[in-house]
């Protein structure tokens, strides 16, 4: 639409009169307005056509600019709106959705920028909800979530006064205070301790072994139900006999106690962990003293339902190494490295009899789940490589495109698939309920790969892939 006004125009004729004549002073002031805007342009001797941000106008349908008004004789954006160009105007986005420029997020939260499309936390900031973004938060300082107290100390949580609310940050049992940090619980040969796997994380070789003669003595700083203040050791009743960090019989003090060496010929039993195979109960006792050896499977002398062989306490998509209890990512099974204590993560990998946390190849061979589909044939058949288009195998992730890659790919922050479909925004960032692939859900409700469980690694943001990651104490019968 093209016009052009001058003094004598209908349109300025007609607007001077209704001023003059008895109109109400409400409506009077408007026309005052308009008629003005019409003078200005006059007096520029524009002609409106298509007005962008600055430009003269009269009327919001002059300005050609997405979510824009006119507002005193010029083009403008619509209120809460960024001018991110002459003709478009963009509201503030929180944190989550989609944007364009840095400043959508940055008007409605502050730290926050426009991260790959998406409005989210600066650098050392975390989300709490949709509109904040916290910086750390040291243990004893008031929190308002998880991330923001393990972002200013790893091992830490906030312990909610009211839950979901405001806390303040505490250190884990597994991680004792260490001023405003949260350091870590070393365990040594003689340590008091609740699983074989505490003790072995830290003294190669070691077992969490009953010291029947002992007793602990009644400290009056001591509550009445426990036997001592050391952080990560579960509480006992008084009077129950003391578990320590030993070498297991048949073994040997090495490297002044950082390590239990067998002796050739007298290397005693070889302990197993809870819910694996077992010769005799000796070797169940071994690693934990509350097992016993029933039809060749450890179980707990006490059955219950949130302890026991089914239900050892890791991850289900984990690998609970044979002695130690520790459990580790399918990533590192059958890689050709031992990872576990006992190396049975490698001992296990028997050709055509391969844990069921690792690949067979069609020849019977071993290897681990991470070389499926990734490109480079590690069988010595190369068939696992064969059917990586498609109809992906059961372990990997199948991208957009049909093309088939290692499981671990998905959500590791890094695009390999041609169409990025791996790095969903969705699932990765957001954490959406309706995601349609989510194998892992963390605490934080982002989705992740199970290679990241019990990796040794925060690959969730909130060390929940890491929180489940050893076998459960059986309970002492009464």
């Amino acid at each position: 639409m093209m016009w052009a006004a001058s003094a004598t125009s209908p349109v300025y004729i007609v607007l001077l009169a209704a001023l003059t004549v008895g109109i109400s002073a409400h409506r009077s002031s408007k026309i005052l307005v308009v008629a003005q805007n019409v003078k200005n342009l006059i007096s520029e001797k524009v002609t409106v056509k298509e007005a962008v941000l600055g430009e003269p106008c009269v009327v919001d349908k002059h300005c050609r600019v997405t979510n824009g008004v006119c507002e005193k004789g010029r083009c403008g954006c619509i209120s809460y709106y960024l001018a991110v160009n002459a003709s478009l105007c963009l509201p503030g986005s929180l944190l989550g959705f989609p944007c364009e420029v840095d400043a959508q997020c940055s008007m409605r939260v502050a730290h926050s920028a426009c991260i790959q499309g998406y409005c989210r936390c600066g650098a050392d900031y975390v989300p709490y909800r949709r509109n904040n973004c916290l910086k750390e938060a040291r243990v004893g300082a008031m929190c308002r979530s998880h991330e923001q107290c393990h972002l200013g100390s790893s091992g830490s949580f906030c312990n909610f006064t009211v839950p979901r609310v405001y806390g303040r940050c505490q250190c884990s049992s597994d991680a004792p205070r260490n001023g405003n940090t949260c350091g870590t619980l070393r365990y040594t040969l003689g340590s008091p301790c609740g699983t074989s796997a505490q003790c072995s994380t830290h003294v190669p070789g070691s077992i969490c072994v009953i010291q029947r003669s002992a007793r602990v003595p009644l400290f009056t700083d001591l509550s009445a139900n426990s036997i001592t203040a050391i952080s990560g050791v579960a509480p006992r009743p008084l009077g129950v006999p003391l578990a320590v960090c030993a070498c297991p019989p048949g073994h040997l003090h090495a490297d002044s106690g950082t390590r239990c060496i067998p002796v050739l010929k007298d290397a005693g039993v070889t302990p197993a962990s809870l819910g694996q195979r077992c010769e005799s109960s000796q070797q169940c006792r071994a690693s934990d003293p509350y097992t016993t050896c029933i039809a060749g499977v450890c179980h707990c002398l006490l059955h219950s339902p949130q302890c026991s062989a089914d239900n050892t306490g890791c991850h289900k998509e984990t690998f609970q190494c044979a002695s130690s209890g520790r459990c580790i990512s399918w990533y590192f099974v059958c890689n050709g490295v031992g990872d576990c204590e006992d190396g049975s993560d490698e001992a296990m990998c028997v050709p055509h009899r391969c844990p069921t946390l690792a690949h067979t190849c069609n020849d019977g061979t071993c290897i681990s789940r991470a070389h499926l589909c990734d490109g480079k044939p590690h069988c010595p058949d190369a068939s696992d490589e064969a059917s990586c288009n498609g109809t992906c195998p059961k372990t990997t992730f199948r991208c957009g495109d049909g093309r088939c890659l290692p499981g671990f790919v998905f959500c590791n922050a890094k695009a390999t698939c041609n169409d990025s479909s791996d790095e969903d925004e969705a699932a990765c960032i957001q954490g959406s309920i309706t995601a349609p692939y989510c194998p892992f859900r963390c605490g934080n409700g982002r989705c992740r790969s199970t290679a990241i469980l019990c990796s040794g690694t925060d690959g969730c943001g909130d060390n929940t892939d890491e929180a489940k990651c050893s076998v459960c104490s059986c309970r002492r019968p009464s």
